[in-house]
């Protein structure tokens, strides 16, 4: 995420703050802005967050969930950040927020979901989409998953698809030395994943 300059030390007496007195996060940054129980710099970079969201919140509040996330990751800077970010993995990471602002346009609300906010529910429906596909260890049936996401799993049978000249590694990794070492520990990582091929 873009830097607010709210360190670890300030999340960790927010966090203790929030256990102690049993509020939510949000609460508790509101109490110790009140209070004035936080450093200058601290108090001042967790105040801007914090009317960052509150304007944000305002905003959108009544446009499409689609449109509210899409402003959202522009205006929170999160996409500007990515386009910063060389290489593939920042291109991976704006594709990711573009597919995040598709899923909530195909998103359809629902009767059922009435008593909770668009967002709220898109959220409560994609956590309950995403175990869905997973079989149990039991059943037969096909897992696709990236290499990152295999690691420390086995499975009877394992294919690596993508394994070509270009793609993987990719023509990334090639042309920089330091990343072809990570790649094929990846790939070491895949072709240990099979118990029996």
């Amino acid at each position: 995420t873009p830097t607010r300059g709210i360190g670890d030390r300030t999340l960790d007496v927010v966090r203790q703050t929030s256990r102690d007195r049993q509020l939510t996060l949000w609460q508790a940054c509101r109490e110790l802005l009140q209070e004035k129980a936080l450093a200058g710099r601290a108090a001042s970079a967790l105040q801007r967050f914090m009317e960052l969201i509150d304007a944000l919140a305002q905003e959108t509040a009544d446009m499409p969930l689609h449109v509210q996330t899409d402003r959202v990751i522009k205006d929170s800077g999160l996409r500007t950040m990515y386009e910063q970010e060389k290489g593939e993995k920042g291109q991976t990471r704006i594709e990711n927020l573009e597919e995040l602002v598709t899923a909530t346009r195909q998103f359809s609300y629902n009767e059922e979901d009435e008593d909770l906010m668009p967002l709220q529910a898109f959220l409560s429906h994609a956590a309950l989409e995403a175990g869905e596909g997973q079989a149990d260890t039991w059943q037969d049936a096909v897992q696709l998953m990236t290499l990152h996401s295999a690691k420390g799993l086995e499975f009877p049978q394992v294919f690596i698809v993508g394994m070509e000249e270009g793609m993987f590694p990719s023509q990334m990794s090639l042309d920089e030395g330091g990343r072809l070492e990570e790649e094929r520990r990846l790939a070491y990582v895949g072709v240990t994943r099979a118990m029996q091929k």
